[in-house]
């Protein structure tokens, strides 16, 4: 199972308006508020004036980041790249995908469309296969 990912989440809006409150209203240099609330001192600092100068004490909505460069129509030509020719290195797929689509991109965003899309690579030792001779998993045979 491929584990996915997840970016730190934000402290807590409660949090930083203690902080806040604590850094304004208390008296209390930053570096000491840092230390009772045990977050970072420039975390202080930051929320302090983003609140005097935005007004604003929760964090701002995370984003999801650039959109895939593989999808839709080039999603689809992978699939059928990988049912047909399911042995090529990642390279190979870019290669054939920029020849059918006309989107080239590195091999790592190869790899990341195939693992998005759940689908794998059945690696097959081809060097084995023209010498006539099959991968044996069995091990070494022992004398008797």
């Amino acid at each position: 199972m491929v584990e996915e990912r997840t970016m730190p989440r934000a402290y807590s809006g409660d949090l930083r308006r203690r902080v806040v409150a604590a850094a304004l209203e208390g008296g209390q240099s930053r570096e000491v508020v840092a230390r009772r609330f045990a977050v970072g001192r420039s975390s202080v600092y930051r929320w302090v004036e983003t609140a005097q100068t935005e007004g604003r004490l929760e964090a701002r909505p995370m984003r999801g980041g650039p959109r895939p460069m593989i999808r839709d129509e080039t999603e689809a030509a992978l699939k059928d790249m990988v049912k047909s020719d399911n042995h090529l290195t990642l390279a190979e797929y870019r290669d054939r995908l920029a020849d059918r689509t006309e989107i080239r991109v590195h091999p790592w965003t190869v790899g990341r469309a195939l693992r998005r899309l759940g689908l794998t690579r059945k690696k097959e030792d081809l060097a084995c296969d023209r010498a006539g001779r099959g991968r044996d998993l069995g091990g070494t045979p022992s004398l008797a």
